[in-house]
């Protein structure tokens, strides 16, 4: 698995644990990932899914 698709699985682990009807920021998401600047990155994994 390379480096990418390990960051998409996070991502979307993360994602699976946001509750029905809740928001958040592809910033927020990449701040509790630990990656604070790869906001764009989870929008691109998610354009992904």
């Amino acid at each position: 698995m390379d480096t990418d698709d390990h960051f998409f699985f996070r991502v979307y682990e993360v994602v699976k644990k946001i509750p029905p009807g809740r928001v958040t920021s592809y910033g927020a998401i990449a701040r509790y990932l630990g990656s604070a600047g790869a906001a764009r990155m989870v929008g691109w994994a998610m354009n992904q899914s």
